[in-house]
């Protein structure tokens, strides 16, 4: 029984992925994840919480920048979760599994900001050169990545 359930929630992992266009690596450190998770701590628990949870932290582990409300906003079948209830699974599956997720950088938005918006590669690599100077002179400090990437990008 136990192992239906988890073969058949693997399935909605791979679906949710498909959905948010993660590249393969990801996608299978996220199926890596859960399957920890789950034989963990995880039996009875919200287990979709816990796939987007899985795909939340497999994302900052490779460096691909996604946040929970992206998650929920495009995955089609996501009713009942919010975006604290991921961040809490988030949480739980760091401390359970002794993750040590890296905080993501300006750096690892730009190229995916520049290709949501269609914008040239005259202007990453402008944006880019901003960003490391504004990194220098210490001004990222308390700033989201996105917010710096924003500004990196309407500067140019």
């Amino acid at each position: 029984m136990m192992k239906n359930k988890v073969t058949s929630m693997l399935g909605e992992l791979e679906t949710m992925a498909s959905e948010l266009n993660l590249p393969e690596e990801v996608k299978a450190e996220a199926v890596t994840i859960y399957e920890n998770a789950y034989n963990k701590h995880y039996q009875g628990r919200y287990l979709k919480a816990v796939l987007m949870a899985s795909i939340c932290v497999a994302c900052k582990e490779k460096r691909f920048p996604m946040t929970p409300v992206k998650i929920i906003s495009t995955v089609t079948n996501s009713q009942g979760v919010n975006e604290n209830i991921i961040v809490r699974a988030c949480w739980k599956i760091n401390k359970t599994l002794k993750f040590k997720t890296p905080s993501l950088k300006a750096e690892d938005y730009i190229d995916k900001f520049c290709a949501d918006l269609n914008l040239s590669d005259k202007v990453r690599e402008v944006a880019k050169v901003t960003i490391e100077d504004i990194e220098k002179k210490g001004l990222v400090v308390g700033r989201r990545p996105s917010a710096i990437v924003s500004l990196a990008t309407s500067l140019t």
